[in-house]
């Protein structure tokens, strides 16, 4: 498969565009919007359906909304329902973006008002074709930006244990960039995962476990890590329904992981790439970090999405630096939506940079 997009009125038709883009997974934020900026549009973004609807309270230039399903505090369900009783947004189109590709969920989609589906991992082809569709040109900017994109995958892509990597960079458009970011961002906040949803299940939090799950599974899907991201579905599927095989389906999942995880530590070695940190150490700025964390504590519990946006800037402010092993850990317990622990986390930061442990 080759991606040409040529500067086409077609092309015109959507550079320039507003999407905003309603995810809460960093990881499939950045996959997203590295996707539709290449096709020259604007993004936005927000980290579930409640901050949607803020955005398009005090927004009203937006051509197209990219909508998750399921997300912390409002899903896509309830986030479209809401817009659609907004006769401003009568004819706003509103995609879905959903790991589960099943006719019931589009059936569900369509009723709620979406305009249509799309399926992760974001394949670049359906992605550009959607907005095609559904992108007006009288709604966008039509700018003569180049946004080109020539996509000719290297068909000697080399092949790792559990990985398809030339299929994954077909999805991404042969964009290498992303994918190392991808797998960099994988192993740094995604290797407890297996050890979370065990944990979940031993203690009968299935919800967490199943969340855990759907979200492996989709990001496996980006990583081209097939067989892992059947593991993952099939997981979900035995919880879901309550199957007494969850347990034996776990261990595939395991062995599957484990494969995978291998996989990419090569991959990150053979590029000199480090899965964790990358560039010269450093020491911590503890004028800067300081106040970062306090303000994360108490957004933790009040406001998500603006927590989850200072997060992203102490992991810039504390990446190669000594702590940064440490705040890794508030990622992880951040990604299981274990608000409490991770405030707990920060709080012991704090107490380090002062002195006191």
């Amino acid at each position: 498969m080759q991606v040409e997009l040529e500067h086409s009125q077609q092309q015109h038709q959507i550079t320039g565009a507003r999407v905003l883009l309603v995810e809460d997974n960093p990881i499939n934020q950045q996959i997203a919007a590295e996707l539709l900026g290449r096709f020259g549009l604007e993004v936005v973004m927000a980290d579930n359906g409640q901050e949607a609807l803020r955005a398009l309270d005090s927004d009203r230039t937006y051509d197209l909304v990219l909508m998750d399903l399921q997300m912390p505090v409002m899903d896509g369900y309830l986030a479209t329902e809401a817009i659609r009783q907004d006769q401003r947004w009568t004819n706003l189109p509103i995609i879905a973006m959903t790991a589960h590709d099943q006719a019931d969920e589009r059936a569900r989609c369509l009723a709620l008002g979406m305009s249509d589906h799309l399926s992760k991992p974001i394949d670049i082809d359906a992605l550009h074709a959607t907005l095609l569709r559904w992108v007006s040109p009288t709604r966008s900017k039509l700018t003569t930006s180049d946004a080109a994109v020539n996509v000719t995958p290297s068909a000697d892509e080399e092949t790792l244990p559990g990985i398809n990597i030339k299929r994954a960079l077909l999805l991404l458009g042969d964009n290498r960039d992303i994918y190392t970011h991808l797998v960099e961002s994988f192993l740094k906040n995604h290797a407890a995962d297996i050890t979370q949803m065990r944990s979940a299940m031993a203690s009968g939090d299935e919800l967490v476990a199943i969340r855990l799950a759907h979200t492996l599974k989709g990001l496996a899907g980006s990583l081209g890590a097939e067989s892992l991201a059947a593991s993952a579905l099939a997981l979900e599927l035995a919880l879901k329904q309550q199957e007494a095989e969850a347990l034996a389906r776990l261990t595939t999942l395991d062995s599957d992981f484990e494969q995978v995880v291998a996989s990419l530590r090569k991959f990150c070695a053979r590029r000199e790439v480090s899965p964790a940190v990358t560039g010269e150490a450093r020491e911590v700025d503890t004028i800067q970090v300081l106040p970062l964390l306090q303000q994360f504590i108490g957004l933790v519990d009040s406001d998500l999405g603006e927590a989850r946006r200072v997060l992203k800037t102490l992991d810039e402010a504390l990446l190669n630096t000594p702590l940064y092993e440490s705040f890794a850990e508030i990622n992880g317990v951040m990604a299981d939506y274990e608000t409490d622990e991770a405030a707990e986390l920060a709080q012991q930061m704090i107490k380090r940079l002062q002195g006191g442990g």
